[in-house]
C-alpha cells in the first residue's frame, strides 16, 4: 500500500518531537493542517508534539479543536485529560477521562489515566478500581504501570 504524504507526515513528526526535534515536528503538522484543516488526528498529533515540548496550553487548544471536529471519538478526551493532570488541573482531567470512557467503555488507557488522575486526588480505592478495569482490558498495561521510574 502508498501512503500519502497526509499520512505520513503525522507519524514522521510525532517521532521527530519524541527525539527533542519540536520545530520540525510542529512545522511538518501545520503544512498538513493546511493541506487538510479538517482531520482531527493531525491536530491530536499535533497535540503530542505540543505537550511533550511543554506547551501544554497549546495541546489543550488542538485537542478542543480535535473534539469540535468530531465529539464521538474517545482519544482525544482522553488525551486532554492527561494534559489537564499534567497542569493540575485534576477536576477537568477527570472530566475528560469519564467523557472518554462513556464513549468507549473498554479504552484501558483512559482507565489508567483516569486512576492516575483519582490517585493524585487522593481516591485510592477508585485509582485503584480504575488500573485493575485498565489491566483487565489491556494486560500489556500491567508493564507499563510497573515500570521503573
Amino acid at each position: 500500500m502508498i501512503q500519502t504524504t497526509s499520512s505520513v507526515t503525522p507519524r514522521v513528526a510525532t517521532l521527530s518531537g519524541q527525539k527533542g526535534q519540536f520545530d520540525l515536528a510542529i512545522g511538518a503538522l501545520n503544512k498538513s493542517i493546511g493541506l487538510d484543516p479538517k482531520q482531527q488526528w493531525l491536530y491530536i498529533s499535533r497535540s503530542t508534539v505540543w505537550n511533550a515540548n511543554g506547551e501544554t496550553d497549546r495541546a489543550i487548544t488542538d485537542l478542543d479543536t480535535a473534539i469540535k471536529l468530531d465529539p464521538t471519538q474517545a482519544v482525544p478526551y482522553n488525551n486532554r485529560c492527561w494534559v489537564w493532570t499534567a497542569k493540575g488541573e485534576l477536576d477537568s482531567a477527570l472530566a475528560d477521562c469519564n467523557r472518554a470512557l462513556e464513549l468507549d467503555a473498554n479504552f484501558a488507557v483512559a482507565y489508567s489515566n483516569r486512576g492516575v488522575v483519582w490517585f493524585q486526588k487522593g481516591e485510592l480505592d477508585s485509582a485503584l478500581s480504575d488500573f485493575n478495569k485498565a489491566i483487565r482490558i489491556d494486560l500489556i498495561l500491567l508493564g507499563w504501570l510497573h515500570r521503573p521510574r
